[in-house]
């Protein structure tokens, strides 16, 4: 079985952490700065929940990124107060020594500042950036994931404005944000528990810890044809799905509805039942 696998995302994020700050940890040469934050991100993924979203459901969360105005970073806009989050397929484009490439992981957790998001880059990611810059990838004992950039997001009591957020990082955390929102809405995402890799059940067991739970992030099926679909020729099939025209509205909720939220409203997502949904060029490249 690949290791890269929603099934053995315990054993990455573990893989992650003792290389972070484990005896025998491959950036002995930091800094004491980049020490010192290597151990508070080991901490926050130790403390984290695990979610691994599907190519679908990093499409939707892309699509919807690209007119969310702002984002909340407090605990209670959260799924969890630290978590690790794998984009399948990846999301954004952020400079990785000279190229844009995607980024495959989010990771957040308490900061001093507020809430730190790491950015992570897969191992077969970084033997694409590697080639891409004309070098060669030796083989060597790295983690799945590899740290691209973090950024300290304040918690305020008011919403951060999405421009605010640097142009290289933009992409990939507003889309952060918009799979929390997203994630609120049980009508649109189906949450669903991972059956974790049997070996990775038994090395949780040896050493007797639980077995963490990992969360399936899928989008739910969401169509409602419009007349002039219904006016196309009945010859005409379609072997991909698109969001077609969806928006932010600002829902009103809580005691007296004084309190508001972002939620996601679709008009439709056209196409068949099991089709990839695809996302266009606009919002690929809308936030890089």
């Amino acid at each position: 079985m690949s290791a890269w696998s929603p099934r053995r995302m315990p054993r990455i994020r573990d893989r992650v952490r003792t290389a972070l700050t484990g005896s025998d940890r491959l950036f002995s040469q930091d800094t004491p700065e980049l020490v010192a934050r290597n151990k508070r991100v080991a901490q926050n993924l130790g403390a984290s929940g695990l979610s691994w979203a599907t190519p679908n459901m990093s499409a939707l969360a892309i699509a919807a990124a690209a007119d969310l105005p702002e984002v909340r970073w407090a605990t209670a806009d959260r799924p969890s107060a630290s978590g690790l989050i794998v984009w399948d397929g990846g999301i954004g484009q952020v400079p990785y020594r000279g190229v844009y490439t995607p980024v495959d992981a989010i990771s957040w957790g308490p900061h001093p500042d507020g809430l730190s998001c790491m950015m992570w880059l897969s191992l077969n990611r970084m033997r694409e950036a590697v080639t891409a810059l004309g070098g060669t990838y030796v083989p060597g004992i790295l983690p799945p994931l590899l740290p691209v950039g973090e950024f300290v997001a304040p918690i305020t009591a008011d919403p951060y404005p999405a421009e605010a957020i640097d142009d290289g990082a933009r992409t990939a955390l507003t889309t952060l944000a918009s799979a929390w929102l997203l994630m609120k809405q049980p009508k649109m995402v189906d949450r669903s528990s991972v059956e974790i890799d049997r070996s990775v059940r038994r090395s949780y067991g040896r050493a007797n810890l639980p077995v963490p739970e990992v969360t399936l992030i899928d989008l739910r099926r969401l169509y409602v044809p419009n007349i002039t679909e219904r006016d196309e020729p009945a010859s005409r099939t379609y072997n991909r799905r698109w969001v077609v025209g969806g928006h932010w509205h600002n829902q009103a909720y809580g005691p007296g509805w004084s309190l508001r939220r972002q939620i996601w409203i679709p008009n439709y997502i056209k196409g068949p039942d099991g089709a990839p949904l695809i996302v266009t060029e606009r919002v690929n490249v809308w936030r890089r």
